[in-house]
């Protein structure tokens, strides 16, 4: 196989583009528990909510890598925590307890103050941001910002971390353990089936959406984009394990339901556009990646009578000058028709008919 390096070759390349949760708690148990989704089994998460006889009260949602769409009340980008009262009772946070740390359960404390409102009414949901701030210079155990949010004397780690919600009993009642690396401005939690797993958006002070379980790494491709004149094989590979590959030829975008599994590595031996992207059931799929292998023999025979590579590709379009209706190659026709998408080589250039 040889790659080609091109200095003045007059081709048009054919480059790809892309044209209120409502958690019913069970009753009758003290505790339900959540064992870690399969991508998080190196972790050793075990998430815990409570029901009515705890409390009610459980952490439904954090943030740990925040990108600043929710700021605190000093317009900071924090970390933040929310917890949600799905009783029907008015629920103080006076005593209660959050913490990072599974050997020390009273980290920190929700303090008993007038400073700031601490009740959750019923249905609701409480913003505590985790930035650290909570102890201060002037001798109190926490910080309430200007918008009167309480600060906690913790921050959360992106890279993986534990946080709890402690009852003024001293249980956890609600923990997420050893979670799983996080992602800048994706938030972490419980949806309404009791799923685990990430908001690809967060709803800070609302009900949850459903999670994805995990994000699927990107497509590799042995062969890299470029000019060939030999023919080889091709394949691709995911390090997500369990993904399935789907690829299209023909310039469209692959999903689970268009596309061609990927089985065995794919004979490429003439200008070929390929696009690829990794999936699995509950997971946020890969990027596409797009990939263009160019066999000079090929580009000028491509598109003779200037028609469009695939039915993905817009129509050509009519101009007023130029081979194949007009205008500069590649470049969407405009208001006055001066313009037109222009596919295939002008035979003036390359001297074939």
């Amino acid at each position: 196989m040889k790659r080609l390096v091109s200095r003045s070759i007059p081709l048009l390349l054919f480059f790809s583009f892309v044209p209120s949760f409502v958690l019913s708690l069970p009753l009758g148990a003290n505790l339900w528990a959540i064992s870690p989704p399969e991508n998080l089994s190196s972790h050793s998460s075990v998430i815990k909510q409570s029901d009515e006889a705890n409390g009610g009260l459980f952490i439904s949602e954090f943030m740990a890598s925040s990108d600043g769409s929710f700021l605190d009340g000093d317009g900071n980008a924090s970390d933040w925590i929310e917890i949600w009262n799905p009783t029907e009772q008015t629920i103080s946070l006076i005593g209660w307890r959050l913490t990072d740390d599974e050997n020390d359960l009273r980290k920190w404390t929700f303090p008993d103050t007038s400073e700031t409102d601490l009740s959750i009414a019923p249905g609701g949901y409480y913003i505590v941001f985790a930035s650290g701030k909570g102890e201060t210079d002037s001798g109190k155990s926490y910080f309430i910002d200007a918008a009167s949010y309480l600060h906690t004397n913790f921050k959360l780690s992106a890279a993986g971390d534990s946080v709890a919600l402690i009852s003024p009993e001293g249980t956890a009642v609600s923990s997420y353990w050893n979670f799983p690396e996080q992602r800048q401005g994706v938030s972490y939690g419980t949806d309404a089936n009791h799923s685990i797993g990430y908001f690809k958006a967060p709803t800070p002070k609302k009900a949850n959406g459903s999670v994805v379980l995990g994000f699927l790494e990107d497509t590799k491709f042995s062969v890299d984009r470029g000019f060939y004149n030999e023919p080889f094989p091709l394949e691709i590979t995911t390090a997500s394990e369990g993904a399935a590959i789907q690829y299209t030829l023909d310039g469209s975008e692959p999903s689970p339901t268009n596309g061609i599994d990927y089985i065995q590595p794919i004979p490429i031996d003439k200008t070929t556009i390929l696009r690829a992207a990794a999936f699995r059931d509950g997971y946020q799929p890969s990027n596409i990646d797009t990939q263009t292998y160019l066999f000079v023999a090929d580009v000028i025979k491509q598109s003779p009578n200037g028609e469009k590579p695939s039915d993905a590709w817009p129509n050509p379009s009519a101009g007023s000058s130029g081979f194949g209706g007009g205008g500069r190659p590649g470049q969407p026709g405009g208001s006055s028709g001066s313009q037109a998408y222009n596919y295939g080589m002008d035979p003036d250039v390359t001297g074939s008919s």
